[in-house]
């Protein structure tokens, strides 16, 4: 099951609207909205029928996130939605990551052939820095996303025939 109080309420927030428009939009009551408002267990296709009417890259990364067993984006009240206090964590996380690759090598550990354990060990706290620096970057992302008025949808579908140009993705 998934709940939504948290995600729902910071999307209300965010966008200016209010449960009757949700109900409206998603097709759902207003009580069922007024329920998920309150933390009551949403249905997956319940959550996705919310998400769809919302079109919020937050809100549907968390509900994601909650179906699928994927990370969210960092929305904790340390970065309080504050595009530069984002970027800051970003850059910390980065360069941390960074350095974390070059000291410990990982270049010559993504090689064919197996690991040792010592090597099993270095690269899995490379991999737990790559995802903070990810997750942050992806943070960030949104920011601008949103301070530019678009979803990061709008975006990639910009460069999706790009990247399979490129044979970055199949078709």
């Amino acid at each position: 099951m998934v709940h939504l109080a948290n995600p729902l309420s910071s999307y209300l927030r965010r966008s200016g609207k209010t449960q009757k428009e949700i109900a409206i939009d998603s097709g759902l009551s207003r009580s069922a909205i007024n329920n998920y408002y309150h933390n009551t267990n949403v249905k997956p296709n319940e959550a996705v029928m919310v998400a769809n009417s919302a079109d919020d890259f937050e809100l549907n990364m968390e509900i994601a996130s909650q179906l699928f067993g994927i990370f969210k984006l960092m929305d904790g009240k340390k970065l309080n939605g504050n595009a530069l206090t984002i970027d800051a964590y970003t850059e910390l996380e980065e360069r941390e990551q960074q350095e974390r690759y070059v000291r410990d090598n990982i270049r010559t550990l993504l090689r064919d052939g197996p690991l040792d354990k010592s090597e099993t060990a270095v690269l899995n706290e490379y991999a737990l820095d790559d995802m903070d620096a990810l997750i942050m970057r992806l943070t960030r992302f949104n920011a601008e996303c949103l301070k530019l008025g678009v979803t990061p949808m709008d975006l990639f579908k910009k460069k999706r025939r790009e990247y399979e140009e490129k044979e970055y993705m199949e078709v």
